[in-house]
């Protein structure tokens, strides 16, 4: 007998608990997720129905799959059987409901059934139904693996698949087992969902007449189950436990690994963990992870259901929203990231943009190399910030002017301080405009040069000098290919490339390179020169760090002089800077008498024109004590300890003048 599986059961009953079966619930009908066909004619009959049976194809505990031919119309079908032996009514209204509720289902992305009926075994009667058979199919991972997909087109595969599961849940079903072995994608592509075996339908009257017969199991592979199906009360699972299972099965799809592998776990030790261990985050496996797809992943694997995405729609619309570079409703989107999308969305506008951008010169944001060392960092981050915010600015004012509105009220400035590694989205920023530009204007346009440079001097301050030197490279080589040997962007590359260098303590190549520098600007610019003379305190810096201090000594000097040629007013900081460093060399040195008028120069300079009353004026103390202590274990007789101790008392009364002036 065939039934039309569209059709309820005419005369649904409800069995008795004397017959609810305690055997171990049904395994997926498609374990097998190849569909690889065995050579088991000695083990499958000839034939089921109007079905001719050729193969097995794999084996539940509720049943058999079977590769059939069907000879109207002619195709090939799976063909689900119930096993010999389950023969009882709970387990056939099972069955029978498993054939209706997937007649229900009309989606290209579900495995179609064609007909519900029962075979007359030797046994006993054993229902059947036939279902799309999907030749050459591997399951989604394996799928996503072998064709090598990328992210996006990982996410955009996984979307068809929430697609289908929402179909499903409109229909009143719950798929309740879904893992990646019953995600099937076909030879062109196509994801196919099967096995609805384990299904439950939020119908009331198909509810209550046969999903009694699940009390008590546990239903669905445990893998991929969500807390609330540990419970096993199938009138406490709804269809926020497919999300979980659709986030377990994303998770996986994008890492390659489960969130945690139970596999091997006692079953007490497997709820245990699924109910209260949180899954790794993505980006400790894979950074570029990181962000909206960790955020969109992990809100479908929430503990708390209410807390996840209330249905398989909107995680697929979300992970829509992503592949379009829009903002995901899982997180508000931050300033970076609604600039970042602001430009890939508008490249019509991108390239404008992207000059903007990028128009910002290395040199803007560089640390004067001089600077105390114990401040560089401080300084740096302070640097970024303000060109991070730059960055903002422009960016907004780009958007106002083709009419994109609410980008860039004050609030919603995010400052480097108060950011999780701001530099980070501000890396990210410059790599999308880079990578466009590359694309507009060439990867040899005097702009995408530029960025490349931002780029690798952004690396540099995250330290993941590797990255820095491969941008520096890639911009020095392309600068030397389009441009003349002397021209000023070539030499500017070419000492930022000599920095690195030394940064990083190569100091052969740094010398060879900040000397080419140095050569070449003097022929550019004179040896007079701001910029020459910025690259001769390079060269003294690096001298320094080798420990050569004579060397280090004369490029200070020869610094110092050309500074003073210059309006103090207007070299002010320098003048100041480059002092202080020329007094702690001769310090160093053990050459006392000549530092102190280096130190007392820095101290009057200061004074003149910025008071006595700030922390630049107690530093330059600071270092004249430091002086008279180092001379006077040299001298001790001199009375340099005294000095000291007058720099040490007219320190201290400026300290506490301005300790009292922060309490009023």
């Amino acid at each position: 007998m065939t039934t039309d599986p569209t059709q309820p059961d005419p005369d649904p009953k409800v069995p008795e608990d004397h017959e609810i079966e305690t055997e171990l619930p049904a395994e997926a009908a498609l374990e097998s997720t190849l569909l690889r066909e065995m050579d088991s004619s000695s083990m499958a009959p000839r034939s089921i129905g109007p079905y001719k049976i050729s193969a097995i194809i794999g084996q539940g505990g509720m049943g058999t799959v079977y590769k059939a031919m069907q000879e109207s119309p002619r195709r090939a079908v799976a063909l689900k059987v119930m096993k010999r032996g389950v023969t009882s009514r709970s387990a056939r209204k099972r069955f029978e409901y498993e054939a209706q509720t997937l007649g229900r289902l009309r989606h290209e992305n579900i495995a179609q059934i064609y007909e519900a009926g029962t075979h007359d075994g030797e046994e006993a009667s054993q229902p059947y139904f036939a279902m799309e058979y999907i030749p050459n199919a591997r399951s989604i991972t394996e799928y996503a693996e072998h064709k090598n997909l990328g992210t996006r087109e990982r996410l955009a595969l996984f979307a068809k698949v929430c697609e289908a599961i929402q179909h499903g849940h409109q229909k009143g079903i719950i798929h309740r087992d879904i893992k990646p072995g019953n995600i099937l994608v076909t030879s062109n592509g196509i994801p196919k969902v099967i096995d609805f075996g384990v299904a439950r339908s939020t119908d009331s009257d198909m509810a209550i007449t046969t999903m009694r017969t699940d009390l008590g199991q546990l239903i669905g592979t445990l893998q991929y189950m969500s807390p609330e199906q540990c419970d096993a009360d199938p009138d406490d699972i709804d269809t926020r436990s497919d999300v979980y299972a659709l986030g377990m099965v994303l998770y996986e799809l994008l890492t390659g690994s489960p969130p945690y592998d139970i596999r091997n776990a006692a079953i007490h030790e497997a709820i245990r963990v699924i109910r209260e261990e949180e899954p790794t985050r993505l980006s400790s496996m894979n950074r570029s992870l990181r962000g909206d797809i960790e955020t969109m992943t992990l809100k479908a694997l929430q503990k708390n259901r209410a807390v996840r995405y209330q249905s398989a729609t909107e995680l697929s619309q979300d992970i829509f929203r992503y592949l379009h570079d829009e903002p995901i409703s899982a997180r508000p989107p931050g300033m970076v990231d609604k600039i970042r999308r602001f430009i890939r969305k508008r490249k019509a506008f991108a390239t404008s943009a992207a000059l903007i951008l990028l128009t910002l010169s290395v040199s803007s944001i560089v640390i004067g190399i001089y600077a105390a060392e114990k401040n560089r960092r401080e300084r740096e981050a302070i640097m970024l910030e303000e060109s991070s915010e730059q960055i903002l600015r422009m960016a907004g004012h780009l958007t106002e002017q083709v009419g994109v509105t609410d980008y860039m009220s004050p609030t919603m400035i995010e400052r480097v301080a108060l950011l999780n590694s701001l530099d980070y989205k501000v890396e990210r920023l410059y790599i999308d405009v880079l990578e466009m530009m590359k694309t507009t204007l060439g990867e040899e346009h005097p702009h995408t040069i530029q960025a490349m440079m931002n780029l690798g001097y952004l690396h540099s301050l995250n330290e993941d000098y590797d990255k820095a030197d491969q941008q520096y490279t890639i911009a020095l080589d392309t600068s030397r290919r389009i441009r003349d040997e002397d021209h000023p962007e070539t030499i500017e590359i070419i000492k930022q490339v000599g920095i690195l260098s030394m940064i990083t303590d190569k100091y052969s190549k740094s010398n060879r390179l900040l000397t080419e520098a140095l050569d070449r600007s003097r022929r550019v610019f004179g040896e007079d020169h701001e910029y020459t003379n910025g690259i001769v305190l390079n060269m003294g810096t690096m001298y320094y760090k080798q420990k050569d201090y004579e060397a280090a000594l004369a490029c200070f000097l020869e610094c110092l002089e050309v500074a003073r040629q210059h309006d103090v007013d207007k070299n002010e900081h320098a003048v100041i800077d480059l002092s202080i460093g020329t007094g702690e060399l001769y310090q160093l040195m053990e050459r006392y008498a000549e530092a102190r008028p280096h130190y007392l120069f820095a101290l009057d300079t200061h004074k003149q024109l910025f008071g006595t009353d700030n922390n630049g004026y107690l530093i330059k103390l600071e270092h004249l004590i430091s002086l008279h202590h180092d001379w006077h274990k040299a001298e001790p007789n001199a009375g340099h300890d005294a000095t000291a101790a007058e720099y040490q008392t007219k320190l201290d009364g400026i300290n506490q003048w301005l300790n009292e002036k922060a309490k009023r």
